[in-house]
């Protein structure tokens, strides 16, 4: 299957998977990085105290 998309590079459904695998790989990026975010009912009191 690589080979066949490495050969097929400009055809639209290479295109496709590919603009796929990148949104796909963005949002699990994005994900990740919510492990480390504050809990929203923390930053929600916060905003409340100030």
């Amino acid at each position: 299957m690589k080979d066949w998309i490495q050969q097929h590079q400009q055809n639209f459904e290479v295109k496709n998977l590919k603009l796929i695998f990148n949104n796909l790989k963005g949002m699990h990026e994005q994900f990740e990085q919510l492990q480390y975010a504050q809990p929203l009912n923390e930053t929600l009191s916060q905003n409340k105290q100030e």
